[in-house]
């Protein structure tokens, strides 16, 4: 019946009977020594001398050295620079009628027992005067950031660029501002070193902006201006930290507004405006101190690149509508392409303006699926080493593929047949001295269960990429073909996949989940040491529960994420169903999702929470402790108490605030700092 009333933040049992047993067993649970949400009320301030107590100021208020608030009152500590708080006055209890089948704001009781936990999170008042150049500023957008924790908020503001927001308490190490107004493309915030909203603050955030402009010259030839996108983007890693601003160039010439500050100068521009040569990151300076308008010239010598480029003597195929392949020019010792060219197919002949310098140039290519070539190529190298420093230079490269037969059976059957599906081969060129690495993505059409491929020489490290659409019931992921397959002339490569059936009921929290619904995802982790394969396969049993999943044979972790669309009271993280599953033959598992319902008061700033948004207004994320594993549940506002069901363990807890929740409010993440233990008591405990 019922067992009385917890304090917010309390464990708090459901059982039938309330013995010297049973209360003893809920002070163990309630007293839990590290990250205890609620404890006993302090005795007299003895600063902490004659009992080794918690250590007080005279007047009982908040330590500030990061160590729990004592209320003399309640008796709660919550960790001061967390978002945690007690929950108000009024809204701390729960009539608990009757475990078994009983009710608590609309929902049903389970029988074997719940947790109690109050969930209040404190907001702080921050407001200030946000100006750009001395003037009010608008649109502007404010980031609290701090580790695995951060709030963003977009407060209005009068015309002097006064703001109000609130925001979840805590301690956060970087306040970040912008202002929509420094140019209409402008990207990239002003750092206010760290703050802390444990208590309300109140900032005046100030920046300054200035005019940057030059030419925007290539090869002794303006840029051509190019609107959408622009042709011209401006990256400005430094101090404030990376500004991105793109603008039209206008008749060789160039405009636009940064932040003051020192940064370097990185140029994106698109092709179409250096006649088919793209930048990408192109260094311009790596300092320029930027303290009033100033002009700043882009003007970039180039050279000519000409040649042929080839497979096995032929253009590369023109296989769709506009660019077919690229050339990317990395810097020679670098390790990004600052430079690209774009180029159709069916024509072998390229001609291209570089800037300046020496350069590794790398063949990439998506294109659509086809019989024999790679769709896709990634990083083949077509030049060790090309010297654009003083001169044009000649490109002439023809790359010889060898033949790959071979075809795929799975349990003995050929793949199942489709006009509109393709199957994957991912082969991955190991470095060696002769060859570089690089990456092929073979789609093949699926008319048949042999295929006839081409690949370039190479040792390689080959993959097959598996789901239902090869098979009924087969769990999608990369099976391991071979790990050092060797393509040094005409070979073979025969693909044969053999699975197990893994087959039984899935029951969630003893009751058959909905028929025709997703109940959630397995996931097989390989726990071979020679094999290193992950497969998943989301999981639409049967009305009984019974599922059917094929998987290549191995042993394996299995894991289930239970979906929390169609269970929405379910926290969802990775819960392990067995660590070890040996599938080198069929096997039967039922598998009950055990959790424990956790339900309390919840408020945020002391309010309750409404339904803004049409969707979850409020949520945690959580890390078990037990095995260090990420779960996420959500919830409508409207409710004042919540329900959230999660399996049996320690968890801590970021409560969190989702986007227009609440009006003049920052959406983001802040630590409750304090442990939520949800455990039931064992089967003797409750007799």
């Amino acid at each position: 019946m019922l067992l009385g009333v917890a304090p917010a933040g309390c464990l708090m049992i459901g059982v039938t009977l309330l013995t010297p047993r049973n209360l003893a067993a809920l002070l163990s649970l309630t007293l839990l020594a590290a990250g205890c949400q609620c404890a006993p009320k302090p005795g007299p301030f003895d600063a902490g001398e004659k009992d080794g107590g918690p250590t007080t100021k005279p007047d009982a208020g908040p330590m500030n050295d990061g160590g729990p608030d004592i209320d003399p009152d309640g008796g709660l500590f919550y960790p001061s620079f967390t978002a945690a708080e007690p929950c108000p006055p009024g809204s701390d209890t729960l009539e608990v009628q009757d475990t078994d089948g009983g009710i608590i704001d609309g929902g049903e009781l389970p029988d074997g027992g719940f947790v109690v936990w109050g969930l209040c999170a404190a907001l702080r008042n921050f407001d200030g005067t946000a100006t750009l150049n001395g003037q009010g500023a608008t649109g502007i957008n404010l980031r609290f950031e701090s580790g695995d924790y951060k709030a963003e908020a977009e407060p209005a503001t009068d015309a002097f660029g006064k703001f109000h927001l609130k925001v979840l308490k805590g301690r956060y190490d970087l306040l970040k501002y912008h202002p929509a107004g420094v140019f209409s493309t402008h990207q990239g915030h002003e750092e206010f070193g760290n703050i802390d909203l444990n208590k309300d603050q109140s900032r005046d955030l100030a920046v300054r902006s200035h005019v940057l402009r030059g030419g925007a010259i290539f090869a002794n030839l303006p840029f051509l201006p190019q609107q959408s996108p622009p042709d011209l983007a401006i990256e400005a890693p430094g101090f404030p930290p990376t500004q991105l601003v793109s603008t039209t160039s206008v008749g060789g010439g160039y405009e636009v507004n940064l932040l003051e500050g020192v940064f370097g100068i990185y140029l994106n521009v698109e092709p179409k405006a250096l006649g088919g040569t793209q930048l990408v990151r192109y260094p311009m300076t790596t300092s320029l101190n930027f303290s009033a308008d100033s002009v700043f010239d882009i003007n970039i010598d180039a050279h000519e690149v000409e040649g042929e480029v080839k497979i096995d003597g032929a253009p590369i195929p023109d296989r769709q509508p506009g660019e077919d392949f690229t050339l990317e020019y990395t810097p020679t010792g670098g390790s990004s392409p600052v430079a690209i060219t774009h180029h159709e197919g069916g024509l072998s002949n390229i001609h291209s303006l570089i800037p300046s310098g020496k350069y590794t140039v790398n063949l990439n290519m998506e294109s659509k699926p086809d019989r024999s070539l790679p769709s896709r190529i990634y990083g083949k190298q077509v030049s060790p080493q090309l010297d654009l420093t003083n001169q044009n230079q000649q490109l002439n490269v023809d790359m010889k593929t060898f033949k790959i037969e071979g075809g795929i059976l799975i349990d003995g059957q050929p793949p199942k047949y489709s006009v509109s599906d393709y199957f994957t081969l991912y082969m991955l060129a190991l470095p060696d001295a002769l060859y570089p690495s690089n990456l092929l993505y073979f789609e093949v059409p699926l008319d048949s269960g042999t295929f006839e491929l081409k690949a370039f020489p190479a040792n390689y490290y080959a993959l097959l990429a598996l789901d239902n659409s090869l098979a009924d019931d087969l769990a999608a992921g990369w099976f391991l073909i071979n790990k050092y397959f060797q393509v040094q002339s005409d070979t073979k490569l025969p693909i044969v996949v053999e699975t197990a059936v893994l087959d039984g009921k899935i029951t969630i929290d003893g009751k058959p989940p909905p028929g025709g619904k997703p109940v959630g995802q397995f996931t097989f982790q390989s726990r071979t040491v020679t094999q290193s394969s992950f497969f998943y396969r989301t999981v639409t049993p049967a009305e009984d529960g019974s599922f059917r999943v094929r998987v290549p044979k191995g042993s394996y972790e299995v894991n289930f994420y239970i979906d929390n669309h169609t269970f929405p009271e379910y926290a969802s993280g990775r819960y392990r169903m067995v660590s070890r599953l040996d599938l080198d033959h069929p096997q039967t598992l039922n598998f009950d999702y055990k959790s424990v319902l956790v339900t309390g008061p919840i408020r945020v700033g002391g309010r309750l929470v409404e339904n803004n948004t049409g969707g979850p207004e409020v949520g945690l994320n959580l890390r078990r402790m037990q095995d260090g594993t990420d779960w996420d549940w959500n919830q409508e506002g409207g409710s004042t108490h919540y329900r959230m069901r999660i399996p049996d363990g320690d968890y801590m807890m970021w409560f969190k605030l989702n986007r227009d929740a609440y009006p003049d409010t920052a959406w983001g993440n802040a630590p409750m700092g304090v442990r939520l233990p949800v455990h039931l008591p064992m089967p003797a405990a409750s007799k």
